[in-house]
């Protein structure tokens, strides 16, 4: 092989790997949009759930643990029923918790 071609073979390979990185770069963006969207669905997801079945939830324990515990996931507060309107005080925050 002459030189010529080494470097036309060098070549190729880095931009294959460029074009790899720049893949998997973009993959990685991707993903974390995903999440931060999926938690966003999820918050308004519990929410609705919560203002149309009212009365179920109040009615059920299991029901408003599962939730608790959904609500948690989403990035709420535990307290189900509040649709997210329970903050934590900048004041004597130890206390609140």
């Amino acid at each position: 092989m002459s030189s010529k071609e080494l470097k036309k073979e060098k070549s190729k390979k880095e931009s294959t790997a460029d074009a790899f990185a720049n893949f998997a770069s973009s993959l990685s963006q991707i993903e974390e949009t995903d999440k931060v969207e999926r938690g966003e669905i999820l918050k308004k997801g519990v929410e609705d759930r919560e203002k149309l079945e009212k009365d179920t939830l109040q009615s059920s324990r299991l029901v408003t643990g599962k939730l608790s515990s959904i609500r948690e996931e989403a990035g709420l507060s535990a307290f189900v029923g509040t649709s997210g309107k329970i903050k934590s005080p900048k004041f004597r925050r130890s206390e609140f918790i």
